[in-house]
């Protein structure tokens, strides 16, 4: 919802989040934003309250979330955690037969979090037969409203990621690094890079689905919800 209050067609929309605000059963909150028409952001209030940087973070997981449950092959979209391995990942995936952790980087962490994160990672798969793939998704950090550039850019970001991995040696695809404006191109082309494929690859090419099968469906997977 950005500041065009009422937008063609939505207007029972807005007046049910509107009901919902009065109540207090929501809050919502406005990005700083150098543009016209900054969006809100809505939160249901009985949930941790979040920082600006937390509403850009489930933004981005909203807009995965939304392009990965159009194309119908998503079978589950969840937030767990591993409390005894203190992981969070951001969110799960079973998409194609794939089972995906994304992980959303906005460079606010330190290079050695990102460490800390893939031995997690690695002590999860030492113990289950099941094999899944880690997805880092970069975006500029700190634009300055005045330049519109960076403090971090998403690629910069993206390589550091990728150095990283180059220092533990993997050579599979279970670690991959997306920068997040390029996967909003279906049906996903080259951007997911690895060890393995440092030129990049496809999720078809992890999964076996054509390509075709990989372009978003017009109507959502209904069995699927945002947690």
């Amino acid at each position: 919802m950005t500041t065009d209050d009422t937008p063609p067609k939505h207007g029972g929309v807005y007046s049910s989040l509107m009901t919902l605000l009065k109540r207090g059963e929501i809050d919502r909150y406005k990005i700083r934003d150098n543009s016209k028409n900054a969006p809100y952001y809505y939160r249901v209030t009985r949930n941790k309250k979040w920082t600006e940087q937390g509403y850009r973070h489930e933004f981005i997981c909203s807009q995965l979330y939304t392009l990965f449950v159009g194309t119908g092959l998503v079978t589950r979209w969840e937030r767990p955690q591993f409390k005894d391995l203190g992981l969070r990942p951001d969110r799960f995936m079973q998409y194609a037969g794939l089972n995906i952790y994304w992980e959303i980087d906005r460079g606010s962490e330190t290079y050695d979090v990102i460490r800390d994160k893939i031995e997690k990672y690695l002590k999860l798969a030492s113990r289950t037969d099941t094999k899944f793939h880690v997805i880092f998704v970069t975006r500029d950090y700190l634009i300055n409203p005045l330049t519109g550039k960076p403090k971090q850019s998403a690629k910069s970001r993206a390589t550091g990621i990728y150095e990283i991995l180059h220092q533990y040696g993997f050579t599979t695809n279970q670690f991959l690094i997306a920068i997040y404006d390029w996967i909003l191109k279906p049906p996903f082309p080259n951007v997911f890079v690895s060890a393995k494929a440092p030129q990049g690859l496809c999720l078809s090419e992890l999964s076996g689905v054509s390509e075709a099968a990989l372009t978003p469906a017009l109507i959502q997977n209904p069995a699927v919800s945002e947690a």
